[in-house]
């Protein structure tokens, strides 16, 4: 499915950085629990958690549950109708002001990790494209 699999890796994030998630980003997609679960993961691996992140063997990781995520279109919640599809696209834009400010604050370990996630949410986006044209991925 994706290019960047077998060149996926996570890297020890000092305890300063770690804080900095945790003070920072913990709070983002609130608004909807399920994008909020999903954010909570990411920034979890962004301070070199695993959360099914690294290539295993087991048929539920994190690429199969962005990709649920991701496609199951517009879901309910509560009384607001949100798309999946659109918040995909919304953590992607997070993540990527997310990395320009660990840059700035020189927090290159972080910045590693999220580089590796930002890859693995391009080939999703990648293979989504490639099934929808009819070629194999």
């Amino acid at each position: 499915m994706d290019d960047n699999y077998k060149n996926r890796r996570l890297i020890p994030v000092p305890e300063n950085q770690k804080d900095f998630i945790r003070t920072t980003c913990q709070r983002d997609f609130i608004w909807w629990e399920e994008a909020h679960g999903i954010w909570k993961m990411m920034m979890n691996i962004a301070c070199g958690i695993n959360e099914r992140f690294l290539p295993c063997d087991n048929e539920y990781d994190f690429d199969t549950t962005l990709h649920l995520f991701r496609t199951q279109g517009n879901v309910v919640n509560g009384d607001k109708l949100h798309d999946s599809h659109k918040v995909f696209g919304y953590m992607q834009d997070s993540l990527n002001c997310l990395l320009g400010e660990v840059l700035q604050k020189e927090y290159y370990e972080l910045a590693e990790n999220i580089k590796s996630m930002m890859l693995v949410l391009e080939d999703i986006i990648r293979h989504k494209s490639h099934v929808s044209d009819g070629k194999s991925a």
